[in-house]
């Protein structure tokens, strides 16, 4: 609600103050006596008219007009050569552009042309047409946009009864083509079940050259293991030959002694020949712990022998399982066991 309005060089006005009243405000007065300059001045300030300098007083170089509505104040500047044309609202300058009034003033002010009639203007809405005062009408309750939703309502409404009587059509038309292809189902299924053997054989086929690959590096490795175990069995036939040439040299060292004993004996017997029954027994005694002795070693070197094979055909395993891990995986590809 405006409270008072401050004019100053407005027309006839070199400053003049009008306090507004809360109901009906009355300017009363002689002609030119400058009723007609203070709403001037009013619309000049709240819709930015009339253009132009002519209504600035003729004794001065600049008006001036302060709104005061609603606890705030409105200031309108402008000077005769043009170069103050603004607007100050809230501490903040706004320049004067054409007829338009500053966008944030006139949210604030919210008037229009339909608030102001001059004297010599028709009578509101008695002289305009049916047409006119409904325009006008619609402008001020926002009708035009009830109008406009009616009628995007009723296009919507349309549109949707056109797009439920094709969806209706379009749904006989695919219940018919159901009816048709009802063996469409059953064909489905017998596809699904040959993409399922497909991707099976797929698979089949990858875990095929996966053990293909797998079995010609077992073969490789079993090649080596061969080998290996003939180049074993040339060492224990060379180790066994040398031990016996070992049992050979000792045999000669033990009958080198017992020729010297024999000597000796054959001297004791020219002496005095004992009894040579216990030695005899000694003798038998003799060799069968040296037998004994033989087969001991043989099967110590034999023992040795099955370690080291024994040794070396765990780390051959193991490098077997590693190689078979990497290329198969947590599980066999053919009986599903799990491998680690």
């Amino acid at each position: 609600m405006f409270e008072k309005i401050v004019i100053r060089g407005f027309s006839k006005h070199r400053k003049i103050v009008i306090r507004f009243s809360t109901r009906i405000t009355t300017l009363i007065g002689e002609s030119f006596a400058g009723k007609t300059g203070a709403v001037r001045a009013l619309k000049w300030v709240t819709r930015n008219k009339p253009k132009g300098e002519s209504f600035i007083n003729w004794s001065l170089d600049r008006c001036s007009v302060n709104l005061f509505f609603d606890n705030k104040k409105l200031t309108r500047k402008k000077n005769r050569s043009g170069s103050t044309n603004l607007y100050r609202y809230k501490g903040q300058d706004y320049t004067a552009f054409r007829n338009d009034v500053p966008q944030a003033i006139a949210n604030d002010l919210n008037l229009s042309d339909i608030n102001f009639q001059g004297s010599r203007e028709s009578d509101f809405w008695f002289r305009n047409t049916a047409g006119e005062v409904s325009r006008q009408l619609n402008s001020i309750v926002n009708l035009d946009i009830i109008d406009s939703t009616l009628s995007n309502v009723t296009s919507e409404i349309k549109k949707t009864k056109m797009e439920i009587e094709i969806s209706t059509a379009k749904i006989k038309k695919l219940k018919k083509m159901k009816k048709g292809l009802a063996y469409g189902k059953a064909a489905d299924r017998e596809l699904s079940v040959l993409e399922s053997c497909g991707q099976h054989i797929t698979q089949t086929g990858r875990k095929t050259l996966k053990m293909g690959a797998l079995l010609d590096m077992a073969v490789i490795h079993q090649k080596g293991r061969e080998n290996a175990v003939a180049s074993a069995r040339d060492a224990t036939i060379i180790v066994s030959e040398g031990d016996l040439w070992q049992g050979f040299a000792k045999k000669r060292d033990g009958l080198k002694r017992l020729l010297k004993s024999g000597k000796r004996l054959t001297q004791i017997l020219t002496d005095q020949p004992p009894s040579i029954e216990h030695l005899e027994k000694l003798f038998v005694q003799i060799n069968k712990r040296n037998e004994l002795v033989k087969k001991l070693r043989v099967m110590i070197k034999l023992v040795v022998k099955f370690k080291e094979k024994k040794c070396q055909t765990k780390k051959e395993l193991r490098i077997s399982k590693r190689v078979l891990e990497r290329a198969v995986g947590e599980t066999c590809p053919l009986c599903g066991t799990v491998t680690k």
